[in-house]
């Protein structure tokens, strides 16, 4: 089995590959960034949950169009618009997520209320 330089399985179906690594897997050192390519495999490995579901839906109702018109660009645009999500899940930003974590414990503080744009009438 082949794994790309940040030890993910690549080449693999979604069934054979290893869950998608957990935050202390993927932090790397602050001047490093981890590189994600732009292939299915790869994309795919990095993504975990409800992103990893909506990424095989995508993939596979891209497939379905391709079975018909043959035109496999779809399935990059697919790949491509999960790539940024793929990238985020590799090299998370330590300051968002200590304000995620100070949000879901309950502290609002430093959080700015946006109120919620009015129809034009």
């Amino acid at each position: 089995m082949e794994t790309n330089n940040h030890g993910h399985q690549t080449g693999v179906t979604p069934e054979a590959a290893d869950p998608a690594p957990d935050a202390a897997e993927a932090t790397a050192p602050p001047s490093a960034t981890i590189k994600v390519a732009k292939t299915g495999p790869d994309v795919w490995s990095w993504l975990g949950g409800e992103d990893r579901s909506r990424f095989e839906q995508d993939f596979r109702a891209a497939l379905s169009e391709v079975h018909d018109d043959f035109d496999v660009s779809r399935l990059q645009e697919v790949i491509d618009s999960w790539w940024a999500v793929a990238v985020n899940m590799a090299n998370p930003d330590p300051d968002a997520e200590a304000a995620r974590e100070k949000y879901e414990s309950g502290d609002s503080s430093g959080l700015v209320e946006v109120p919620a744009e009015q129809p034009e009438k």
